[in-house]
């Protein structure tokens, strides 16, 4: 099924069926430090998991490189995020 990505895929399964710590921290170790440039913001928004992870902000910390992130204040994605509200905003009415 996801044969052609090429290794770009990420797929990752908690137990809870929603983001933990561990599944983004996981995402930080194989998609985005290997990716980085050796200094970079990353916008986090204000979810539990980002906020309040102290294995993704040591990761960040020895990775070597310097990589500063910044987590939105909870409730201000879709006001940061016009695509969310303009372009997929009518099709979250339609399912909803």
């Amino acid at each position: 099924m996801f044969d052609n990505t090429d290794g770009k895929l990420y797929i990752a399964v908690s137990g809870t069926g929603v983001m933990d710590c561990d599944v983004i921290t996981d995402y930080f170790r194989k998609v985005i430090l290997p990716n980085a440039p050796q200094k970079c913001v990353v916008l986090c928004d204000g979810h539990y998991s980002h906020v309040n992870n102290a294995q993704l902000f040591k990761l960040c910390r020895d990775s070597g490189k310097d990589i500063k992130l910044i987590c939105l204040p909870a409730g201000q994605t879709d006001k940061l995020q016009p695509l969310d509200n303009c372009t997929f905003g009518f099709m979250k009415v339609k399912v909803d």
